[in-house]
This record gives C-alpha cells, structure tokens and sequence, in this order.
C-alpha cells in the first residue's frame, strides 16, 4: 500500500522479531507500511495488532514498543505541522528508540494568541451586553 504523498514523518524499519521503542508519541500517528506489527503501551492492557495500512494514534506519552513479526516498515507521523515535531534515534540496551518532541515554543504561542482572542471576544460581548442593559433601562 502506498501512502499519499502528503504523509510526512519518521519512517523506522523493524527487522523480524526485533523491537523498536518510541518515547512521548502523544499526537502522532504511527502507520503500518510493510509487515505486521505487534504495538504495546506500557499501562495498557491490551496489545495491538496491526497490519499495513493499520493507523494508530498514539495518545499516551508512556512508552510504546513496536515489535516486527516479519520485517515491517512503520511511519510515525505527526497529527500537526511536521515542522513543529523533532524525531530523535537512539539505542540503549540493545533497544531502539525513537523520541518525538513537540515545539512547545510554538505551543506555547498558540496558546497566547489563543487566550488573547477569548480575552478580546468576552470583552466585545461584556461590552455589547452592558450597552443593551443600559438601552433597556432607558427604554419608556
């Protein structure tokens, strides 16, 4: 299966009965290209089995592993702008893992604005709401 072209991230291949580790995955998406896949969550009950073209949204930041039952490729794909997120290979203990971070710059801007706006429209629609009370009053 091919992906769209517009399907940007970090493709990681996975050797048959290998493993790959991937750290804070909250907001991303982790897609299966080639193989199968066997995914598990550190604190969940219940593993994942995932075939290609299988999409998984990684929701938590604990530990996921991914484990290859034939080779597999895997693309770890951000749900926001690509350029926001940062990937990161590392071994340790003979363990492949994968860090992703977030810009929380950026987050953290979006945030701001995000307030601001909220802050000017309750103060356009306290404003408005006073004026109508003070036209209601003067009303015969």
């Amino acid at each position: 299966m091919r992906l769209p072209a517009t399907v940007t991230g970090y493709r990681a291949a996975i050797a048959a009965e290998r493993c790959l580790g991937i750290d804070d995955g909250a907001g991303c998406t982790l897609r299966v290209v080639e193989g199968q896949v066997w995914i598990t969550v550190d604190g969940h009950l219940r593993d994942i089995i995932a075939n290609v073209g299988d999409a998984i949204a990684l929701e938590r930041s604990a530990r996921t592993y991914v484990s290859a039952f034939r080779d597999a490729v895997v693309l770890i794909a951000p749900m926001r702008d690509p350029r926001d997120v940062a990937f990161a290979m590392r071994e340790q203990h003979g363990l492949r893992t994968l860090s992703v971070s977030v810009d929380r710059g950026i987050l953290a801007m979006a945030a701001a604005a995000t307030a601001q706006l909220w802050a000017s429209v309750t103060s356009t629609l306290v404003a408005f709401a006073a004026h109508r009370f003070r036209a209601t009053l003067a009303a015969p």
